[in-house]
């Protein structure tokens, strides 16, 4: 593979778009491949890295999915009504879950962590409205999304989507993690 196609894959993969000057300067000069880690490493803190990150947990951690998975909530909230249900677990809820998981997975490959702390990290990211899901006390301001680092000491967290990757069929992990961390 010549050096345009190596820089075209790794705009592709890694941004979902094309090859930027830089990218183009470098393999045009040969030296693409032995610049490769800082150019993955400035690829990683620009904003287009997003893109991986959502197109990458949503196909691997299947966040993509979290949104729009049939769960009975009712029954794993151990909730009568179906409306208070619906009020507590809702949309909103389902995009923070996958925004919880995709943050955290974006965190992870930027800081160069290991993948084993989407199910064995002491903290994650939360929002305000699934801090207040989990029963949590979020600190700080967070980011443009409102997202900010959050330590939980009590347990471990599992990512509602990884919990639900595990037994898809039926569903129900989502839900029974979310009640599990609002008990603690």
């Amino acid at each position: 593979m010549d050096e345009f196609a190596l820089a075209s894959r790794l705009s592709y993969f890694l941004w979902s778009s094309l090859p930027d000057d830089q990218l183009f300067k470098l393999a045009g000069e040969g030296k693409l491949r032995a610049n490769l880690r800082a150019q993955v490493d400035r690829m990683f803190k620009d904003d287009k890295s997003r893109r991986f990150v959502r197109n990458f947990a949503g196909q691997w951690l299947q966040t993509r999915d979290v949104e729009t998975v049939s769960i009975d909530a009712q029954r794993i909230l151990r909730m009568r009504n179906g409306e208070d249900t619906e009020k507590i677990f809702n949309g909103r809820i389902r995009r923070a879950m996958r925004s919880e998981t995709e943050t955290m997975f974006g965190h992870l490959v930027k800081e160069n962590r290991p993948l084993t702390e989407l199910i064995s990290a002491d903290y994650t990211f939360l929002n305000e409205a699934l801090a207040g899901f989990y029963g949590l006390r979020r600190e700080g301001a967070g980011d443009a999304e409102g997202f900010v680092d959050e330590r939980v000491t009590s347990r471990r967290v599992a990512h509602a989507r990884v919990v639900s990757a595990r037994d898809l069929e039926p569903h129900a992990h989502i839900a029974r993690e979310a009640r599990f961390v609002r008990a603690r």
